[in-house]
């Protein structure tokens, strides 16, 4: 996956209602992520991978590292994405609040997130050929 797209913020005018919702789909997704994470791991750990195949143990033990720090920057990003969810709910102003930086945090781990992905399923589906 090449392509590295840049975030671009879009919220300065947003109503509150509009930033809950994306709070909403964003909290969505990230349990989606926490399913998807889990299940990777599982994979990579128990899938039958002829063990003729050079460097193997090491690319699962990389892909085992990554998909835990993407964990931990999941639990990490899901609260601040709460925290934002309840300042909204308490109707503050939207320019009181650091939605812009939280909207590009999600932002660069959604694409970090996708570009794992890539690289274990072209891993993986190189070894199952």
């Amino acid at each position: 996956m090449k392509s590295d797209l840049k975030h671009v913020t879009f919220s300065h005018n947003k109503s509150i209602n509009e930033l809950l919702y994306f709070t909403s789909l964003w909290i969505s997704e990230f349990e989606f992520i926490k399913i998807e994470l889990s299940f990777l791991k599982r994979l990579i750990n128990n899938y039958p991978f002829k063990s003729r195949i050079p460097n193997l143990f090491e690319h699962i033990q990389l892909f085992i590292l990554d998909l835990d720090n993407l964990e931990e920057d999941r639990k990490l990003i899901l609260e601040n994405i709460h925290f934002q969810k309840k300042q909204l709910s308490n109707k503050l102003k939207s320019s009181d609040l650091n939605f812009e930086d939280l909207e590009e945090e999600v932002f660069n781990y959604l694409e970090g997130y996708k570009k794992l992905k890539a690289r274990i399923y072209q891993y993986i589906s190189g070894l199952i050929k």
